[in-house]
Formats: structure tokens, sequence, C-alpha cells
């Protein structure tokens, strides 16, 4: 029970901090402020209907200049996970900052680090 609660107001706090770049992102739990760490070295992107992944992969590789192998479907419709790795937190906000420019995609947010040290969208 503890879990879903912690995953469901994590989600809620995603789905309302997703602009807020350079805000904390952190959600209450029994009264207590729980900060939650945002990393760029992974960000979600999500595409429209009318691009194919393949599309959208070949799209993203060349506007970012990454590997083929870093950007990955999810389980989620028309989803995908581009992995920014090493690359400072600056160029990765710009790669972010430059989807976000790009017709065919409907939304891009950076992932967020849960306690148990992994990746969550």
């Amino acid at each position: 029970m503890k879990k879903t609660l912690v995953a469901a107001v994590l989600a809620i706090s995603v789905l309302t901090c997703v602009h807020a770049q350079n805000e904390a992102v952190y959600y209450y739990y029994k009264g207590q402020k729980s900060y939650v760490p945002v990393t760029y070295q992974r960000v979600v992107v999500c595409v429209k209907n009318q691009l194919s992944f393949t599309g959208a992969k070949s799209s993203i590789v060349s506007l970012l200049s990454v590997k083929q192998d870093s950007v990955k479907k999810t389980s989620t419709l028309n989803q995908l996970v581009i992995h920014l790795g090493g690359k400072a937190d600056q160029i990765a906000k710009n790669a972010v900052s430059l989807l976000r420019t790009k017709a065919f995609i409907e939304y891009v947010h950076p992932c967020l680090i849960g306690v148990s040290g992994k990746y969550a969208s």
C-alpha cells in the first residue's frame, strides 16, 4: 500500500512539475516534504500518432546527435526514452528545450530518481 501511495504521489508530482525545470520536485508524505531528484541523463518523449517509432527515432537521433541505441521504446504508446548519459546537465536541458519546439513531439520531460535508485518517468 505504501509503495502504491508513493508511486501515485510521484506520478502526480511529475504531471504538475514537468514544466518547472528549475524548481525542485517534491511530494508530502505524513506531513513531511520529500524531494525527488530530477535527472537529465534520461528523458521521456511522447511523439504524435502520425510518426512511426522508426521515424521518430531517426529524427531524434539526428536532432540530438545521439547514438541509435540510446533511443528506446517504452510500454506506453508513442513514448520513447532517450538516454543522454554523461552529457553535461546544461547540454541535456538544451536538448529537452530543442525537442519541445518540434511539431512531432507531444511532450518531453526528464526522469526522476526513485528511493531505490531506479529511474521513473
